[in-house]
């Protein structure tokens, strides 16, 4: 079933499709980092991605590798040399795979068997295996450092389908789990001061009696393993014993039920809106040359952020495009971007990237300074450079500081930037002042700017732009004009990498763009074109794409009625121009002699903007704080949510350096208010002693009437 016409050197898309068609259900990953490339892959246990899919997620694309997903199958795998040796003593499989650090080892999940992950500083060498039941790098993929994931099939193994593999027997995983003995040597149950568990029974009571120790124990907050060992020591006793099998059937019941009290009416444990929401197919896959744009953000990013690094060429379409290009409905490119990541994983990789691009193809005039800090800054910014692009790091704590100073120079540069946003198709004046110390020779003209077009690109870490956005900011329009993404990847540490250029192509098309060739005077004429319209060139709806932006408006007015309530729904009202405006840049960057935007192109930035305005709306109605004391409730909530399943207790809330500062009564206070709200539940968390109480967040909405 493993396909057998490719190998190491095939092609990603050959490896997934290979494996598509031979039945498993394929995803795709990062190759430094193993992630899965797409929104929830949860979706594919159940059914395969379509042939369409495949081929969006893995066409060009060099820096992935095919994953298997866990359907009917589950894979052990060895971490260690000795866990390997471990293995090939205990467990049995005619199909196994070669990994850099040991072996996968594939079974049939009959029993249904949980994603388990060995405790790596508590487990011995030989004990470092984990039983993988989400996903698995397939054979042939291609580990960060070169080694091949090598298939090793029993060649006289007919392995024609998932039915063919052994299955995985629950005595193996105790053994894998460090079950039974083991696991009550790393907490021993003291068996001469509970004597009155070997209490004798006569025959026909057996079971009853194993039942009543099984519940006494599990009462106590012993876990499963725990339990069967001790109650293998007592039936040991009983003449004649019981089968092991029905000791296990008395465990699975009690443990089952136990598990429904703890779990009644609880509501489920919270996911990120992102972790809800199906990305669209193809997000990764911006059109024409933006695509070569990623793959370059990529090759030089430290640490791999795909979906900023899709941001990133966007922004450098944006910036390339503006004043020279529109569309038939007066459409420009200008737009504002935010990269959210969480600090020194990869946001600064957007400011190296455009810089780069733009210096190497000649254009690093279009760049601006990192800021601005009056509305003068804008207008004599925009006077030399009438198309522009500022590069903001920290862009949230900036939004902070203006906020809680109360800066009113900066929110005036924050107020002519969201003006110009809108202007791009006509004049952006200054605000009149005195004329008594004015020359005569200054006229009002020259402060005007004609079609200025401005692009955005913004970074910031999530608890700086969550803390510094108000109702404020999003009732004035300000937060609706850019397309945030927050990069939801794990923390992982970033790589040294040598300095590379960007491919020819790029730069041509950006100097095609900008008329760099045509025009031998290019930087002059750029310096004093504000003063006057620019001669644009005009792109065309098809009659499609126009049916297709008309159903996209009558979609985002139903979001816009559906949550009228929550005071968000003005994030809406600019989605459909933001989708308008990618597709002028994503048209050109096809064919930069290109007139006509068609149905694809629309529906791929419907699709992208669509999708990030969603996830912002379920942010901000998540984290948008309206007052001092919400916004400490939305700091404490915040941290829940942060901790998943494990939820964190009120011990360790206290302890917590940002909640220390806290009064008690207050953080009790906001405790018991995001309790009645359905934001969060009290529950017992089971460990190997004692139950504990945890706050877990959940999902609010599970408490709301039909």
């Amino acid at each position: 079933m493993f396909a057998n016409d490719i190998n190491e050197k095939s092609t990603p898309l050959e490896k997934a499709m290979a494996y598509w068609e031979n039945g498993w259900s394929v995803i795709p990953v990062s190759r430094d980092t193993k992630q899965p490339l797409i929104g929830s892959w949860k979706a594919y246990q159940k059914q395969q991605p379509t042939e369409q899919q495949i081929e969006n997620w893995f066409r060009q694309r060099r820096n992935v590798n095919p994953a298997l997903i866990c359907t009917d199958f589950c894979v052990v795998d060895a971490d260690t040399q000795e866990a390997v040796d471990w293995c090939e003593k205990h467990i049995h499989t005619p199909v196994k795979v070669a990994t850099r650090k040991g072996k996968h080892y594939y079974f049939r999940n009959t029993h249904n068997f949980r994603h388990y992950v060995s405790d790596k500083s508590k487990t011995t060498l030989e004990k470092r295996i984990d039983i993988v039941a989400t996903y698995a790098l397939a054979p042939y993929a291609v580990h960060e450092t070169g080694f091949v994931y090598t298939p090793d099939v029993d060649p006289f193994f007919d392995f024609d389908d998932l039915s063919d593999l052994p299955i995985l027997e629950k005595d193996i995983v105790e053994k894998i789990r460090g079950s039974s003995e083991d696991a009550v040597k790393a907490k021993p149950f003291d068996l001469k001061s509970n004597a009155e568990i070997f209490a004798p029974v006569v025959e026909g009571s057996r079971n009853m009696r194993l039942t009543q120790v099984a519940g006494s124990l599990i009462a106590k907050g012993h876990s499963p393993e725990e339990v069967l060992w001790i109650l293998k020591q007592v039936n040991d006793t009983y003449v004649p014993p019981l089968d092991d099998e029905e000791i296990r059937t008395i465990i699975d019941s009690l443990f089952t039920i136990d598990n429904r009290k703890l779990t009644e009416n609880l509501a489920p444990v919270w996911k990120k809106p992102q972790e809800n929401f199906t990305q669209p197919d193809g997000i990764l896959e911006p059109p024409g040359i933006l695509s070569k744009v990623w793959e370059y953000a990529e090759q030089v990013a430290r640490t791999p952020q795909p979906y900023l690094s899709v941001q990133i060429a966007l922004a450098l379409g944006s910036v390339l495009c503006s004043r020279l290009y529109k569309t038939d409905i007066d459409n420009f490119s200008s737009l504002f971007f935010l990269n959210v990541a969480k600090s020194g994983q990869g946001k600064e990789n957007s400011k190296k990237v455009i810089e780069k691009i733009l210096h190497e193809a000649g254009l690093e005039d279009m760049l601006a300074g990192s800021g601005y800090t009056s509305s003068g800054a804008v207008f004599s910014t925009l006077a030399r450079k009438p198309s522009h692009i500022v590069i903001i790091d920290e862009f949230g704590k900036r939004m902070e500081q203006i906020v809680d100073n109360d800066e009113h120079v900066a929110q005036s540069a924050m107020r002519i930037l969201m003006e110009s946003w809108g202007r791009c198709d006509g004049v952006l004046r200054p605000d009149q002042y005195s004329e008594f110390n004015r020359s005569k020779e200054w006229g009002d003209e020259d402060r005007n700017i004609y079609y200025p077009g401005i692009t955005l690109m913004g970074m910031t870490v999530p608890k700086n732009f969550y803390d510094a956005i108000s109702n404020n900011q999003v009732q004035d329009g300000f937060l609706n004009r850019f397309i945030v993404a927050e990069s939801t990847q794990a923390r992982v540490p970033s790589k040294l990498k040598p300095s590379v250029d960007p491919h020819h192509t790029i730069l041509s098309w950006a100097q095609d763009l900008r008329g760099y060739h045509q025009y031998p005077d290019w930087k002059s004429m750029n310096h004093n074109a504000q003063t006057r319209p620019p001669e644009l060139t005009t792109l065309q709806f098809d009659a499609a794409a126009l049916e297709h932006l008309e159903d996209f408006e009558r979609t985002l007015v139903k979001k816009q009625s559906d949550i009228e309530n929550t005071g968000l729904e003005v994030l809406y009202s600019r989605t459909r121009e933001k989708a308008m405006r990618l597709a002028l840049i994503c048209t050109l960057a096809q064919d930069v002699e290109r007139k006509i935007i068609d149905l694809p192109t629309v529906e791929w930035c419907c699709n992208y903007v669509n999708y990030y305005d969603t996830v912002l709306v379920e942010m901000c109605r998540e984290r948008v704080a309206s007052s001092r004391g919400e916004k400490s409730m939305m700091e404490v909530l915040s941290f829940i949510r942060e901790q998943g399943e494990k939820g964190v207790s009120k011990r360790d809330l206290d302890r917590h350096s940002v909640f220390r500062s806290f009064p008690k009564r207050q953080l009790n206070e906001i405790l018991e208010r995001l309790q009645n709200s359905g934001d969060i539940q009290e529950r017992k968390q089971r460990g190997r002693g004692r139950p504990k109480l945890s706050f877990i967040a959940t999902e609010r909405s599970y408490f709301d009437e039909d």
